[in-house]
């Protein structure tokens, strides 16, 4: 009758939570939903569709992508370099991507290698399990840093000759011949250390001729000479402007102490490391990595001098032999600097070092510092890749096994914000979990998964991190997207505020911007096309675009109204949408994970008016408003004590909730 109560009691979900996955759906706290697929919280915590990706640069041929770096030089050029089959790959300045001089990796014994890749300064270090790592000044050629080989230096020969006017002192003189390639401005290869004496009486002088073995490209042969009764390691370059080799005559003489003012000989090294995980701190590269017991252990480098770097290389002191931690008992799989913020360039916080099933925390320095010590803050949390490890505001962040940790550089056990999401991660295949990945990205911690099933991460769970960590953590997905093999971002690019770039492996492997504003749509292969006019005056391009519309869906948990033991009837769903075109959401309404009933909810765009009467400029204008659609559950209704929904969106357009609320009427009648 009229003005009598309504008996129809409303159930609203408003200010969204998140998903929950680690409860039963009848215990998921209010504003927690059980699936949200491509709806994301926008700065105002209204649910937003999922922005879509762009089109980008494609690599030359097919290949996985893995890993992308983003750097930039100190001179404000920016790079960004990936590997992919076995092949370093650069773009400057977002030019079109090119290879890396002398930057193919030997395919190693493994078909899946792991590259790690980290800059110190100008350089950018890359490596694998196998390969030796290269060193890339930035926007140059790549160089393997490699002991120096022994050189053969067959046909040297050294001859004291006796010549008054010469003033070189009587006794033994140590050296050593080296070559040197002007191209790649280093040593390549060092003989063995021979020594010459002159006699005891009368003035002699030295003369030296080259070794007669056949020079390589850009090559020449240096002659190393130390001091009268010096150690070799003292002898410096006689030969600065470099010698061919010997057509059987003397080349050089010595006529008074040996020059003390040129390059040092070089020395060589017998220290090799692998860098399948790299990364830079306190001015040093700290890297793991190999097929065997090298793979439990975490080196360093020496201190890089930006500039100085060849010159360590050249002394034996690039790699120190005893800058090497204890064996860890597992082998390492991923390395971060443990901060309390963003940054990675943090000298007094320490190393985070993590294998599968522990995590680690060094402190100090690796040379020459009484106070280092290496603290083990777990022996359950592990991590399961590198790839998945992000510095944010509140620390660093990593997947594990189970679930997602984060590391702080208190001495103390990893602190799980994965829980909600904990059998998603389990889910993860084991042979797969190394090809999971993720970036800190305008606020969120971005992870992809590897699904059941599945051989690449198209799963995706955000973490929003923009108000800090709540509680519960505020997680969000499964968001469905390609297979991106890699991705990376750059926080303060000039064309666009934190972007980001993600790979994707087709008939040619490319690249894409992540969350591109006004695309709902994600490419799912390269741009192909060709020359659509082909006067030449007139030459232009088309290129079709191989993309699939973003479909969001949104599953609430089981609703109850309160009371979760009596029979209710499900009698109509409404949804507060905001949207920039017409569009309508599918709707789900089941109770008790049982019988259903679905329909649509059309959320029209405000109708506007004519704005100019002109004809020639006629437009009509619109107000964006908030729109309230209603849904009425047909008959049979559903009938039960627990009521989930599920909303669908399938345009390639904007679509926003607000509010979502089921009306349902208590019944007498039990359910069966």
């Amino acid at each position: 009758m009229p003005g009598a109560p309504d008996r129809e009691v409303p159930i609203p979900v408003r200010r969204f939570q998140g998903t929950m996955l680690a409860m039963d759906p009848a215990f998921v706290p209010p504003g927690f939903v059980t699936r949200c697929e491509n709806w994301v919280p926008a700065l105002t915590l209204v649910l937003s569709k999922r922005l879509g990706s762009a089109p980008w640069q494609r690599l030359p041929e097919p290949g996985r992508v893995d890993p992308i770096v983003y750097c930039s030089g100190s001179d404000g050029t920016r790079y960004l370099y990936c590997v992919a089959n076995d092949q370093l790959y650069v773009s400057i300045n977002d030019a079109p991507i090119t290879t890396v001089t002398n930057g193919a990796f030997a395919a190693g014994p493994t078909e899946d290698l792991r590259y790690g890749a980290a800059a110190v300064g100008d350089t950018l270090y890359v490596g694998n399990d196998v390969d030796p790592i290269k060193q890339i000044p930035l926007g140059g050629a790549a160089v393997d840093l490699v002991p120096l080989a022994l050189l053969d230096d067959t046909g040297q020969v050294p001859t004291p000759i006796p010549d008054e006017l010469a003033r070189v002192l009587a006794g033994t003189y140590s050296f050593r011949w080296a070559t040197y390639n002007a191209s790649t401005q280093r040593w390549t290869k060092v003989g063995p250390v021979r020594t010459v004496t002159t006699a005891g009486s009368g003035r002699q002088r030295l003369g030296f001729q080259a070794p007669t073995v056949a020079l390589g490209t850009g090559e020449l042969y240096h002659l190393f000479l130390a001091g009268v009764d010096q150690e070799i390691e003292g002898a410096h370059d006689q030969t600065p402007a470099g010698l061919p080799a010997s057509g059987g005559a003397d080349q050089f003489a010595l006529w008074d102490d040996p020059a003390v003012e040129s390059a040092v000989v070089p020395i060589p090294s017998t220290v090799v490391r692998y860098g399948a995980h790299l990364v830079a701190h306190r001015g040093r590269l700290w890297g793991a990595g190999g097929l065997d017991a090298t793979a439990r252990r975490v080196w360093a480098t020496n201190v890089l001098v930006p500039g100085l770097e060849q010159s360590l290389f050249n002394q034996g002191l690039f790699f120190p032999a005893g800058a090497v931690t204890p064996d860890l008992g597992d082998p390492v799989t991923a390395l971060a600097v443990a901060t309390l913020s963003s940054t990675n360039r943090s000298p007094t916080s320490p190393l985070g070092i993590m294998t599968e099933q522990s995590t680690w925390l060094y402190f100090g320095d690796p040379l020459d510092d009484p106070t280092a010590q290496l603290v083990q803050v777990s022996d359950e949390v592990g991590c399961i890749g590198d790839r998945t490890v992000a510095s944010t505001p509140l620390g660093v962040l990593f997947c594990g096994k189970r679930s997602v940790y984060l590391l702080t550089p208190q001495q103390a056990e990893p602190k799980d914000v994965g829980w909600p999401i904990e059998p998603a991660i389990r889910q993860i295949p084991v042979p797969e979990r190394t090809r999971c990945w993720a970036i800190y990205h305008r606020g969120f911690y971005k992870l992809a998964l590897v699904p059941p099933g599945g051989d690449e991460p198209t799963q995706e769970w955000w973490l929003d991190l923009r108000r800090g960590l709540a509680d519960p953590p505020s997680w969000w997905g499964p968001h469905t997207t390609p297979g991106y093999s890699a991705a990376t971002r750059a926080p303060n690019h000039p064309a666009e505020e934190d972007r980001a770039w993600a790979a994707q492996d087709s008939s040619v492997a490319f690249f894409v911007l992540l969350d591109q504003v006004d695309r709902y749509t994600d490419p799912v292969g390269p741009r192909s096309g060709g020359q659509w006019n082909v006067a030449h005056w007139n030459v232009d391009q088309w290129a079709q675009e191989v993309a699939q519309p973003i479909v969001s869906r949104l599953t609430t948990a089981d609703m109850d109204g309160g009371a979760p033991l009596t029979p209710k009837i499900a009698k109509r769903a409404r949804v507060v949408a905001n949207v920039f075109e017409s569009t309508s959401l599918g709707i789900t309404v089941t109770a008790d994970h049982t019988y259903g009933v679905a329909g649509t909810l059309n959320v029209p765009m405000a109708s506007g008016d004519v704005w100019e009467t002109a004809v020639w400029d006629s437009a009509s204008w619109a107000m964006q408003t908030w729109i309230l659609s209603e849904f009425e559950c047909p008959v049979p209704e559903p009938r039960g004590r627990l009521f989930s929904s599920t909303l669908t969106h399938v345009d390639p357009t904007s679509c926003d909730l607000r509010d979502f609320e089921l009306r349902v009427q208590p019944s007498s009648r039990e359910t069966r």
